[in-house]
């Protein structure tokens, strides 16, 4: 079973130490490296110089199929412009690995795409509803998310043997939404959790001449003591909040315990929805202890373990943390009720809107003196916005939700716009009486003001 809650990275012998800086997205870090993709080791190998042809699951429902295309999208807009999408029930893989487009990026596992699903019994791994099996371990729950190349497997008695490709998955349902947040490493796998990578490690050949997974670091989860935060006997709608079982407990967690309730009940209103289920709460002491634990930055969600992970800050009403609380909230929450986006713009957008504010100012003074954005709404809907520093992209988004919400309404903002990515922007658009350009026009329109 994984190791506990927490996180300290421990090397096994004679390993080298996986380089701990966070990037935004894996893929785009498959750039010069490498050998021919036959012999690669890991992704960055694997996809130098060729351009990937994206498998994408369709078993699930219609939420998990936009969420696959939404990850897909994000990552040809950013690294693989040209490359080409495969839906899963295409490929014929009881035919055997000449039945498989070059260089396949598999999306899904197996209760989520066909393709792994045809081949699961023959390879070293399995990825089903709820659970993830590889290295001899067994990593129960949704949160768990897996990123292998995983090796070519030769046709014999019952094995239509398959190519040697890549592989996002994860227990949950789709299990991909995010997943490639989490670098590689040049790894052959890395299994990640609500922290980041878990367990990590390469493929050797053993002497049968069959392939199998080892694990050559792994990171130990440290101790964590929970306060649980609710209102009245309310107790399914409770916080739980996490901090690191070592820190000292101080007569300030009490004040700060309510500005995280307050923050989640604020962008639960916001949305127009009452409270639900239980979100975790993660309060590191400062930036560093954070950036050891999980990722940088003050404070970020993770989607697939529904957890919030967010520095200490000044806790009065309508203070620091109560509002970065409210925007991280509404990641979760808007994706439980409506699905993932199909933009980082309108996500992030949403959350702005909701929180009210970004980085210290009120939306109103955004509207006064706004960030330039030098981009189209349909590049700005793709991977525009994650190459714009998010000083610029985010206060411009949630101004653009802002602006769409107050003259369509946010049902209809959350049924047509939220889901659309770049290439159902149009149709998006025209289900509120909208042309692209009249949304290029609102992105001028703040530069003019």
């Amino acid at each position: 079973m994984p190791p506990p809650l927490g996180y300290v990275l421990r090397p096994l012998p004679h390993e080298r130490i996986m380089n701990s800086v966070q990037i935004l997205v894996a893929l785009a870090a498959a750039a010069a490296l490498g050998a021919a993709s036959r012999d690669a080791q890991n992704a960055s190998e694997f996809l130098s110089g060729n351009s990937p042809s994206f498998i994408l699951g369709t078993q699930a429902d219609d939420r998990a199929d936009r969420e696959v295309v939404a990850q897909v999208e994000l990552i040809r807009g950013l690294r693989f412009p040209g490359s080409v999408r495969v839906l899963d029930d295409s490929i014929d893989v009881a035919q055997g690995a000449g039945a498989w487009p070059q260089t396949p990026v598999v999306y899904g596992g197996s209760h989520v795409n066909a393709a792994l699903a045809g081949v699961a019994d023959c390879l070293p791994l399995r990825v089903t509803a709820g659970e993830i099996e590889i290295a001899g371990e067994t990593y129960s729950g949704d949160e768990y998310r897996l990123i292998a190349l995983v090796p070519a497997v030769a046709a014999s008695e019952g094995c239509p043997g398959s190519p040697q490709f890549l592989l996002y998955a994860g227990a949950g349902t789709s299990g991909v939404t995010e997943i490639n947040a989490t670098p590689d490493g040049n790894f052959g796998f890395i299994v990640v959790d609500r922290f980041g990578l878990l367990d990590a490690g390469i493929w050797e050949r053993g002497d049968d001449g069959a392939v199998q997974a080892k694990i050559t670091q792994r990171a130990l989860r440290k101790p964590w003591r929970e306060n649980r935060v609710q209102e009245g006997e309310r107790v399914e709608a409770a916080l739980i909040v996490r901090r690191l079982q070592a820190a000292a407990v101080t007569d300030a967690e009490r004040a700060q315990d309510l500005a995280l309730l307050r923050g989640v009940r604020f962008a639960e209103a916001r949305l127009g929805l009452e409270p639900a289920s239980a979100l975790t709460i993660y309060v590191y002491p400062d930036a560093k202890t954070k950036a050891s634990i999980t990722r940088g930055g003050d404070a970020h969600a993770d989607y697939a373990s529904r957890t919030l992970h967010v520095l200490t800050a000044d806790a009065s009403v309508g203070g620091v943390l109560e509002r970065v609380c409210a925007h991280e909230a509404v990641h979760i929450i808007a994706s439980d009720a409506f699905g993932a986006p199909g933009s980082p713009l309108w996500g992030e957008g949403l959350a702005v809107w909701a929180a009210g504010q970004y980085g210290g100012r009120s939306m109103l003074e955004w509207r006064h003196d706004p960030p330039r954005v030098e981009v189209g709404i349909v590049e700005f809907t793709g991977a525009g916005f994650v190459r714009t520093p998010e000083r610029l992209s985010y206060p411009i988004a949630g101004l653009l939700v802002g602006d769409l919400i107050h003259e369509h309404g946010l049902e209809a903002f959350l049924e047509h716009i939220y889901p659309a990515g770049p290439e159902r922007l149009e149709q998006a658009c025209a289900a509120l009486e909208l042309r692209t350009d009249d949304l290029d026009a609102m992105l001028r329109r703040y530069r003019e003001n």
